[in-house]
């Protein structure tokens, strides 16, 4: 299992699900400015990177962002969070992700990723399916 959390890991990806305590302690390993604004969800255990966003592609737009070393590009949709205005890029665990796993590794995908994810809906207006801490 590869870890995104933490301090003092060897991984220094800092892209979408990294933990933050800022902004600005996201997306710092990513070539290129991401699309829309960086922002970090501190109202879920250990903060949360993301970057605002109009579309699904829009997330893993930019080389790196959605790279987490041996588990390789994982996917990303846009949708919105709770009560914050806006759309933003979260790692998915919608069915279409799923599906393409083995069935044993489907229930626990996002906390194979990390222990601190879980599968959960974002909220907000139109809700998805995401891996997120508890918040």
């Amino acid at each position: 299992m590869v870890s995104l959390w933490g301090c003092g890991d060897d991984d220094d990806s800092s892209g979408t699900g990294q933990t933050c305590e800022v902004a600005e302690d996201c997306y710092r390993s990513v070539a290129g400015d991401v699309p829309g604004d960086p922002n970090c969800f501190t109202n879920v255990e250990g903060g949360y990177c993301s970057h605002t966003c109009t579309s699904d592609e829009e997330c893993c737009s930019l080389e790196g962002e959605c790279d987490f070393g041996g588990r390789g590009s994982l996917e990303e949709v846009c949708a919105p969070f709770e009560a914050f205005a806006g759309t933003y890029c979260f790692l998915s665990c919608e069915d279409d992700v799923l599906q393409l796993l083995p069935e044993d590794q489907r229930d626990t995908y996002c906390e194979d990723i990390s222990s601190d994810l879980h599968c959960r809906a974002t909220g907000g207006g139109d809700p998805r399916r995401v891996c997120l801490p508890e918040g």
